[in-house]
């Protein structure tokens, strides 16, 4: 799988952003007077601060996160038993926290191992707060480096250390397996040497400054000095430091809106006293500033067609939207998940961020939105209920959880709304209220399979050894844990479910030891539809087997829309659980509430079943609602919103409107606009970009749309279709021969695109593309 950004040429990169400029572009326009919410960031608190020791970067702890900078990619276990971390650029930073500058000769220590799959020469340069140390040779195996530092070159706070090396490659481009990820080389512990080196306590956040921001901290009676160093978050530059002495006071960070900081604050130990002190000493340390906090609350359901709320008229949802503006014409850019989401958290295209299909990895380089917010002091917390946002296919992470201080899934697979719900419940009672939240609540239903609220009367026969074991209702698609006691040898499971096709989407077999235990089908096949599915396994020793199964039978024509409905009637009931928990908390008068879906459902229209193999509306038309906080203050904001309700918005759109509706800086990168552009209320209909892509599609497509058109465009059959969406919005006349030289630049882009993700973005082999097929179930 590629997981990379898409590069390309410059030349023909600047001429396809020209011609994107209608879709993607990006217009400058006054920011919105946001009213007043909560006014401060409390960072001494939980979760405020990372937590590393002067004068030590340790991969292998997870308190340093924020200490890799950039150009790492996942951890991973060395030989040795000791965890590293990918580069995944030519020169990856990280910062190294020292709580005062050693008065003697001071070495820096470095573990680095080249790529197992890297030949010939591997140069490595090392560069500490802009000054060169030098070039090593790096060998095979772990390379143990010792580089003097001269004198001065280091300082109290975080210092920048540059690993200049070659640009990295992928295992498979050197012929080893299909791996495709750019690395380059390991890197283990990092420390300086030196005699007198104390290994302190360093706290450190990295943010955005703020206009008028200002630090306000506090030391409890009887406490030591403390030193705070304000560093640029760009270039490491130290920007001012400061001695924290006596009870509490007050520091002045730089008033350039939007540029990066870095703070860094340890405990100074008194003239020669030994020991270490606890950062529980400092008992305040706030950011206040002129930009407001407001809790976000972001509700996603997947699979969640935009004429949906009609077909089911779910309540809870009625309610909120009755106290939102409601937009009639939202728009996802993909059919699939990973891609929809990614597109939604980094306002990029699909094809920018390179994740086209789920199971890939999001770039640790992509700037998203949890990250964004959480560099301003916000609480960042997720509960997710679907498999292809956590570890979805070959092992891999998608990478959407970087920046979420807490990221929960009731499963491994999909999770029920029922599910998810409890979790939501936990992590607002885990807050006090005192920072600003960002809470990302994703919903599977009204996914596939498509399940009945009660019972069914449909029945699937479980029996071991031939001996019946239980009677399942595939209509209620159940997961079930099940433990059997087996003699050593070989046994087999059965299902039956006669007249009935029914679909056997997981099995799992686990020996009380926690051995794997290997099915082998006799008949029928994992997500197969069959009435009959026969595995055989064997068990190592007389014991316990823990059988972990999920099933579902298949509901046709009317049953589908009246499951799909049913579906939609379950979440609403967990959406108003949520609504219900944010009141009780006094979080919800006071929050910014979004509520979308990452794509809608085919449900036969157009002879689609599902969601990835089309662009028409009924796969990429989503409900949008944005509740606004309570209050007149709020009012002419609101008024802005309303005048695009009836207008085309797009996934894309919405981190630019809600970073302008928080008061803070835009996303670096970000495609879209802020739906509170005066520009947009009555301009020209902003275009919307779809996209979907093999393999988890059959074939590629693209799509673009504004308030009157429709060009569909199949780059392998060279095929355009063309809808007038007004007079014809379930596109059922394709117009194209009529009307396609209305939009004779809309052809020339989308068969530019489609030829340079061919050649540049998607390099997937053939192999890599089965397993990927088989293992999403295709």
């Amino acid at each position: 799988m590629t997981n990379r950004i898409l590069h390309l040429p410059g030349a023909v990169a600047a001429a396809l952003a020209l011609a994107f400029l209608g879709a993607c572009g990006q217009v400058e326009s006054e920011r919105v007077a946001v009213p007043a919410g909560k006014g401060a960031l409390e960072l001494a608190g939980r979760h405020g601060f990372g937590r590393s020791i002067s004068g030590v970067v340790r991969p292998s702890d997870r308190a340093q996160e924020e200490l890799f900078v950039s150009g790492w990619h996942l951890r991973e276990t060395y030989t040795s038993g000791e965890e590293t971390v990918w580069s995944v650029v030519a020169r990856p930073v990280l910062l190294l926290p020292l709580a005062e500058v050693p008065t003697v000769d001071v070495e820096l220590s470095l573990e680095v191992q080249r790529a197992e799959f890297r030949g010939g020469d591997y140069p490595l340069g090392v560069e500490v707060n802009g000054v060169e140390l030098g070039t090593t040779e790096l060998v095979d195996g772990m390379n143990h480096l010792r580089l003097p530092v001269p004198s001065g070159l280091l300082f109290a706070g975080l210092n920048r250390i540059v690993l200049q090396s070659p640009e990295p490659d992928s295992p498979a481009d050197h012929g080893f397996g299909g791996d495709r990820r750019k690395l380059g080389f390991r890197l283990g512990p990092v420390v300086v040497n030196a005699a007198d080196a104390k290994r302190v306590p360093v706290l450190h956040r990295s943010l955005k400054a703020m206009p008028g921001a200002t630090v306000h901290w506090s030391l409890a009676e009887g406490a030591g000095p403390w030193s705070l160093v304000v560093q640029d978050g760009a270039t490491g530059v130290v920007q001012s430091s400061h001695s924290m002495v006596g009870a509490g006071g007050l520091v002045e960070l730089s008033e350039d809106g939007g540029e990066d900081l870095q703070l860094a604050v340890w405990p100074v130990d008194p003239g020669d006293s030994p020991g270490l002190r606890s950062e529980d000493e400092l008992t305040e340390f706030v950011i206040r500033s002129e930009p407001n906090y407001t809790d976000v609350i972001l509700i996603v359901v997947d699979t969640l067609r935009a004429d949906a709320l009609v077909l089911a008229a779910p309540p809870n949802i009625a309610g909120l939207a009755a106290e939102s503006t409601v937009f009639e014409y939202a728009f996802a850019h993909a059919p699939i998940t990973l891609p929809s989401h990614t597109a939604l958290f980094s306002s990029r295209h699909p094809h920018v961020t390179g994740i086209v299909n789920n199971g890939q990895t999001v770039s640790a380089e992509l700037p998203l939105f949890a990250p964004h917010l959480a560099s301003f002091g916000y609480r960042t917390l997720a509960a997710v209920s679907l498999g292809t946002l956590l570890a979805p296919v070959m092992g891999l992470d998608t990478g959407l959880d970087r920046g979420f201080d807490r990221f929960e899934s009731a499963s491994d697979l999909d999770s029920y709304a029922e599910m998810t719900a409890p979790l939501l419940a936990d992590l607002l009672a885990d807050e006090d209220g005192s920072e600003p939240m960002l809470l990302f609540a994703h919903f599977a239903d009204p996914h596939e399979p498509y399940r009945s609220a009660g019972p069914t009367g449909l029945e699937t026969h479980v029996l071991v050894d031939g001996v019946p074991s239980m009677v399942l209702d595939p209509g209620r698609a159940p997961y079930v844990e099940r433990r059997i006691k087996l003699e050593a040898g070989p046994h087999q499971l059965a299902f039956e479910s006669p007249g009935l096709e029914v679909q056997l989407r997981s099995l799992a077999l686990r020996f009380e030891d926690g051995t794997q235990l290997e099915p082998r089908f006799l008949e029928g096949a994992l997500m197969a539809l069959g009435e009959r599915h026969v595995v055989e396994f064997d068990v190592p020793a007389d014991g316990t087997v823990e059988v972990d199964l999920w099933l579902n039978d298949y509901p046709r024509k009317e049953a589908r829309y009246a499951r799909y409905a049913e579906e939609i009637a379950m979440v609403d009931v967990a959406i108003g659980e949520l609504i219900a928990d944010l009141k009780t908390a006094g979080r919800w008068d006071d929050s910014l509430v979004v509520f979308t879906s990452d794509h809608g459902e085919g449900l036969a229209q157009h002879g689609i079943i599902g969601h990835v193999g089309g662009l028409f509306e009924e796969q990429l038309h989503v409900p949008l609602l944005v509740k606004l906080p309570a209050g007149e203050a709020w009012q002419p904001v609101r008024s802005q919103l309303e005048q695009m309700s009836k207008r085309v918005v797009r996934h894309v759109d919405l981190v630019p409107t809600l970073l302008e509706l928080l008061g803070l800086p835009p996303l670096a990168g970000q495609e879209g606009r802020s739906l509170l552009d005066p520009d947009l209320a009555d301009g020209t209909s902003l275009e919307v970009l779809g996209q979907t892509h093999a393999p988890e599609a059959r074939f590629d497509l693209y799509s673009l749309r504004d308030e009157r058109w429709k060009l569909i465009y199949a780059p392998d059959s060279r095929r355009f279709q063309m809808f007038d969406i007004q007079a014809d919005p379930a596109e059922e006349q394709d117009v194209f021969a009529e009307h396609g030289d209305e939009r004779i630049e809309w052809q020339v882009r989308l068969r530019d695109l489609a030829l340079l993700w061919k050649r540049d973005g998607n390099i997937e082999t053939d192999e890599e593309r089965a397993a990927l097929r088989a293992a999403l179930g295709y």
